[in-house]
């Protein structure tokens, strides 16, 4: 939403969306804590274990690989952060400005673009440097790619009845790692301009899975200690066909919440540099965009969409 305001140029309607994106992360955050909490507390009443949260065969290599675990969490980017040091700066509030870059460069560490809207910051904002500006102080954000899938798999437990172990099938989401080629670099003319992955929504989505997983587990032990049940009384009162039925609906009725927003990106990337006024061709990766764009003002923005080889260049938003 404060993309589409800042490519409106409705710069103080971008700053309450920023504004409700940092309310929306605190809720979240109380939000997530409290139902890893009920979850543990449910499967605990129900004779769950620590042992039950571990699930024979999945993958956790999915969840556990080193962009993963570097996330601090699922809900946070550092791109929402950078968009709000930018906002903030081109408002002439470079105090506010430098929170938003810290905390995106906090987010997202190494990344060349984010470090840089922090440490040039004061000379950016500095009066002498605003009346010498001939050029463009121009934010390129580059939209690659689709948001991952969540993919229902069936695995099976082990649960206790009154009859001994029972095997349960239940179904767990499954994220597997993106493979599409990252972007380097972008050409504006004869300007180069490196392009800095500062959101990967396949890793962020694996980081809120791997966040839930804990609690889905549970929850999954305490629908498979049920279904157990439900089988060794009918494998009690039906012998081995009501072994078999009650097996065949256990499958049947299980299912993983595979929900996800997949019209968003796949990968979030920026560029910044000063251009002059004027009419630009641009190219990222030896990919020419057709249209030219038109850069104007003190700030700009420029918002693209990759859709496999097809690039999309939405509205230039032109400040000051």
């Amino acid at each position: 939403m404060a993309l589409n305001r800042i490519s409106l140029s409705q710069l103080d309607d971008a700053r309450v969306d920023i504004k409700r994106t940092h309310e929306r992360e605190a809720v979240i955050a109380e939000f997530r804590s409290k139902e890893s909490s009920a979850a543990e507390e449910e499967a605990r009443s129900r004779g769950a274990s620590a042992q039950s949260k571990q699930i024979n065969g999945y993958p956790v290599e999915t969840l556990n690989d080193p962009d993963v675990l570097a996330l601090k969490n699922g809900y946070q980017n550092a791109l929402s952060h950078y968009l709000a040091g930018f906002v903030y700066e081109a408002l002439d509030e470079p105090g506010l400005a430098a929170p938003g870059y810290r905390k995106a460069i906090e987010l997202r560490p190494g990344a060349p673009a984010l470090e840089e809207g922090l440490r040039g910051l004061d000379e950016r904002s500095s009066f002498k440097n605003k009346r010498s500006q001939r050029t463009t102080d121009v934010l390129f954000v580059v939209e690659a790619g689709a948001a991952p899938a969540r993919i229902g798999r069936h695995f099976t437990l082990p649960v206790p009845t009154g009859s001994g172990l029972r095997t349960v099938s239940i179904s767990y989401p499954v994220i597997e790692a993106s493979r599409e080629p990252v972007l380097a670099s972008m050409l504006v003319g004869d300007v180069s301009l490196p392009l800095s992955n500062v959101v990967d929504l396949n890793v962020m989505a694996r980081r809120a899975l791997k966040d839930e997983m804990p609690g889905m587990a549970l929850r999954g032990f305490t629908r498979a200690v049920a279904k157990g049940v439900v089988q060794d009384q009918l494998q009690k009162n039906a012998g081995l066909f009501g072994a078999i039925v009650g097996a065949v609906a256990s499958v049947a009725t299980e299912q993983a919440d595979d929900r996800m927003w997949r019209m968003l990106p796949g990968r979030i990337y920026v560029a910044r540099g000063y251009l002059p006024p004027g009419d630009h061709l641009l190219s990222i990766d030896g990919r020419t965009i057709e249209a030219p764009i038109t850069i104007d003002g003190q700030y700009a923005m420029v918002p693209l969409r990759f859709y496999g080889d097809r690039a999309m260049v939405g509205q230039v938003a032109v400040v000051g």
